[in-house]
C-alpha cells in the first residue's frame, strides 16, 4: 500500500466554533490509529490541528488517521480534478466518546423543520432559521447524512449575505459567491493551496448544510503536493 501524499496545515480556528455538520464524525482514542475509505483520486488532506490528528491518503483509497493528543480536529479533503470538497470531524479522547445528536423535539420546534426521525429535513426561509439550526448543530455529532437542507429564495439570500460578510472578516477580497441550484459557486484568486483551503474552511464554518462546491478558485502560485 503506497502513500500518495499528506498535507498538514494548522489553521487558527477554535474547535468550539465548528457548528456545521461534517460528512463524517469519527471517534478515536488517544494514540490510536484507524483507517477510513474515501473515493479514489488525487486528494489533498489538511488537518486543522496536527497535534490532534495526522492523516495520510493511500492509492487504495484508504485514509490512515493517527490520533495524537486529546482534542478535536477537522480533516479537510479536496479533489481539484472533480471539484469535490469534504470534511471529516475527528474527536480524540480516552476513552473514545459516543456520538451526540439533539433530540427530535428540539428540531420540531424550529420553523420549517420536519423531525419525525433522522434525517431531519429543514426548509430555511430566513436568517432566524439559520441561527436556530446553527445553535442545534453546535456541540452535536451530526453529519450531512443526518440533516437535509432546502433553501427558499429568502433563505438563500440570507446565507449569501452571511458568507460574504465572514469571507471579508477573514481578510479575503475579490471573492464572488453565488448559489447555483444546490451548489455554491466560488470565484476567487488566492496565493496557493493553503490559502484556498483557508477560504473553503471559512465557507464551511458558516454554511448550513453540505458545502457542494462549484470551484472557480484560481491559484497564483500553484504547488503540487509532495509525493510521500
Amino acid at each position: 500500500m503506497r502513500a500518495v501524499f499528506v498535507i498538514l496545515v494548522g489553521m487558527l480556528w477554535s474547535a468550539t466554533a465548528w457548528t456545521l455538520p461534517p460528512d463524517r464524525v469519527i471517534k478515536l482514542e488517544v494514540g490510536k490509529a484507524a483507517s477510513e475509505l474515501a473515493a479514489k483520486g488525487s486528494w489533498e488532506l489538511h488537518s486543522t490541528d496536527p497535534q490532534v490528528l495526522k492523516a495520510t491518503y493511500f492509492d487504495t483509497a484508504e485514509v490512515l488517521l493517527e490520533a495524537g493528543e486529546a482534542g478535536s480536529a477537522l480533516l479537510l479533503l479536496f479533489n481539484q480534478v472533480i471539484d469535490r470538497f469534504g470534511v471529516w470531524r475527528v474527536q480524540v479522547a480516552t476513552p473514545a466518546t459516543e456520538r451526540v445528536r439533539p433530540p427530535l423535539s428540539a428540531w420540531a420546534a424550529v420553523p420549517g423543520c420536519q423531525a419525525e426521525a433522522y434525517p431531519v429535513t429543514c426548509l430555511i426561509k430566513d436568517a432566524n432559521a439559520l441561527s436556530q439550526i446553527r445553535a442545534l448543530l453546535r456541540g452535536s455529532d451530526l453529519t450531512t447524512g443526518d440533516l437535509r437542507i432546502v433553501y427558499s429564495v429568502g433563505g438563500a439570500q440570507a446565507l449569501l449575505k452571511i458568507l460574504q460578510e465572514e469571507v471579508k472578516r477573514a481578510g479575503f477580497s475579490g471573492v464572488e459567491l453565488a448559489l447555483s441550484g444546490a451548489n455554491l459557486r466560488v470565484s476567487a484568486k488566492v496565493a496557493d493551496a493553503k490559502e484556498r483551503m483557508s477560504l473553503l474552511l471559512v465557507l464551511y464554518r458558516h454554511m448550513v448544510g453540505k458545502l457542494v462546491l462549484e470551484n472557480r478558485i484560481v491559484l497564483s502560485n500553484p504547488v503540487h503536493p509532495r509525493q510521500q
